[in-house]
């Protein structure tokens, strides 16, 4: 058996319990409108979205760097293991000092959910496998849920998942 590396060439095969989010993987470009505490088009946002599964493919990573009115913002965050309350845990790390602790479970075939304290986010993945996808997030203000966020990704490049779980290809 051959050992294993951490080389960004190998490929890396995702765990059978993450296949439901395979068409996440690869490099995205993302673009977007913000919204205001009462839901009104308050900005609007660009950058990169990236979904790789880790090596051993238990877990994925997902990083955002986007701009809102010039003002950058990262994010990162890995995907896996089982929540609680069913689906997957997401640590989330961003602006805070500690990770958030979030859910990602499925509402049908094509939509992924992301819940965490006072948000939420439901991506679209219909037309994923033609390098689409859209998602729209919710967050909590006074007691109501207002929207937040209206993305788009399309597809950088080549890289594009497999059926056999492999990302293969470049941006």
């Amino acid at each position: 058996m051959p050992e294993p590396t951490l080389s960004p060439e190998e490929p890396v095969v995702l765990h059978e319990h993450l296949t439901p989010l395979r068409p996440l993987l690869g490099l995205w470009r993302t673009t977007g409108t913000v919204h205001g505490p009462r839901g009104a088009r308050s900005a609007r946002l660009g950058g990169h979205d990236s979904w790789t599964a880790l090596p051993g493919g238990r877990w994925i990573a997902h990083q955002s760097a986007t701009t809102t009115s010039g003002v950058p913002n990262y994010l990162h965050e890995v995907v896996g293991g089982s929540h609680p309350d069913g689906g997957w845990q997401m640590l989330v790390f961003d602006e805070g000092l500690l990770p958030e602790l979030t859910r990602v479970s499925l509402d049908g075939p094509h939509h992924v959910v992301v819940e965490g304290e006072g948000t939420r986010g439901v991506f679209d993945l219909r037309l994923a496998a033609e390098g689409v996808m859209t998602a729209h997030w919710e967050r909590e203000v006074d007691g109501a849920r207002v929207r937040w966020l209206d993305l788009h990704f399309h597809r950088r490049g080549t890289a594009t998942p497999s059926s056999d779980g492999l990302s293969r290809g470049s941006a």
